[in-house]
């Protein structure tokens, strides 16, 4: 199983993936990167002032550092092909993922595919309350791979329903 988090310019129709992290329950392998926007076949150009001090990231460091959105797509596919991945915020982040594939004019081929399901689905109800809890006491400094380390430590030692 795979945690997922996904940063955005903000939260908003219009807004895109700033950055990607993930980490694997399993192995503890994890990746982390931050998109270009200016590499999108729309424009991207929402962006929230908000959104930047929160994940201490400008625009001119996503152009200068991030990856064009078809490597970015690549990257993810090569990674998480076949995996469950999971995100605690499965509506905003597999939306986000989607607007990357589409911003790049690519869509997953059923080989490479994968889907951003909600983590809690993979747990038995009686353990929802828990889980809350320790995502809630989660210290989360809004950057993708930290804060999908988060995720995956408060997910630790609970038992996992099934692995849909």
């Amino acid at each position: 199983m795979i945690i997922i988090d996904v940063e955005a310019s903000g939260l908003d129709t219009r807004s895109y993936p700033i950055e990607i992290g993930w980490v694997c329950l399993k192995t503890d392998d994890s990746d982390r990167f931050l998109i270009n926007p200016d590499t999108s076949l729309e424009p991207w150009d929402h962006w929230s002032t908000e959104a930047q001090k929160l994940h201490n990231l400008s625009r001119r460091t996503l152009i200068d550092e991030g990856l064009d959105v078809r490597d970015a797509c690549a990257r993810l596919n090569q990674a998480l092909a076949g995996k469950v991945v999971l995100s605690d915020s499965e509506q905003w982040d597999g939306w986000w993922i989607q607007r990357l594939f589409l911003g790049a004019g690519l869509t997953q081929p059923n080989d490479q595919a994968f889907v951003v399901q909600y983590l809690f689905e993979h747990f038995h109800p009686l353990w929802h309350s828990e889980l809350r809890a320790r995502l809630d006491a989660a210290h989360r400094p809004h950057h993708a791979l930290e804060d999908a380390r988060a995720i995956a430590a408060a997910v630790r030692g609970l038992p996992v329903e099934s692995l849909k």
